[in-house]
């Protein structure tokens, strides 16, 4: 089901007023073209990112639910190696914990409290397709579970899991990443939005609408490529 408005968070990407655009080594963060995100990051040299976070969010409730529409243009195909990793990050603060999920092209996973990263395999999406992620987090458990779609109306669950976090201090903290550390690939992608919710918003429960039918479709074939 979808919440009834996305209050914490809401955009769809006209700007990057109010967010903090940033990065290490070789990165790009821009709006191109009109309406998406488009982060690289990567020279094949050593780790670099490309960032844009913002932290005037607010008080992020322990209950709350994130969401992205995306296409990863280019992204590791292999499981990661360690800390070895390609792709697109998101982390979010609510002042409790930070939760943070990687994916690329193969394989989803996250920080857990002991600093290390748990990685699964065999996700359902591939290089240039439009996919939806959406991420319902718990501070009270703590807990996370992470669902995916490559039309937004029919969702798979690809992680629940304990022990998913970071504790943090800072609250009404939203981050989204572009990383670059295997040196397989350069990693790029576009996000169409990003929206946070009060509340644990599952979208494979009964009576939702599907984001693709609520928020229709900006991604055009073929995707324009920032380089």
């Amino acid at each position: 089901m979808d919440p009834p408005s996305w209050d914490i968070l809401d955009t769809d990407w006209p700007n990057l007023t109010g967010w903090t655009a940033t990065g290490s080594g070789t990165y790009l963060n821009e709006i191109n073209p009109a309406s998406q995100l488009h982060q690289v990051a990567g020279n094949f040299v050593g780790l670099d990112y490309a960032l844009v976070q913002r932290a005037d969010l607010g008080n992020i409730p322990s209950l709350f639910t994130f969401e992205i529409k995306a296409v990863l243009d280019q992204a590791s195909t292999g499981l990661p190696v360690g800390t070895t990793f390609d792709g697109i990050i998101s982390a979010i603060q609510n002042g409790q914990h930070m939760f943070q999920v990687y994916m690329n092209t193969n394989s989803i996973g996250y920080y857990r409290s002991g600093g290390t990263q748990v990685w699964f395999g065999a996700t359902t999406i591939v290089n240039n397709n439009i996919f939806y992620k959406r991420i319902c987090c718990d501070s009270t458990t703590p807990s996370i579970r992470v669902y995916l779609s490559l039309d937004g109306i029919n969702w798979t669950e690809d992680i629940d899991a304990n022990d998913p976090y970071v504790l943090v201090t800072g609250d009404g903290t939203a981050k989204l990443f572009c990383y670059q550390s295997k040196n397989d690939v350069i990693p790029e992608h576009h996000i169409e939005y990003t929206r946070i919710a009060t509340g644990l918003w599952d979208p494979t429960d009964a009576g939702g609408v599907g984001s693709k039918k609520r928020f229709g479709n900006k991604f055009t074939a073929p995707l324009f490529k920032g380089f």
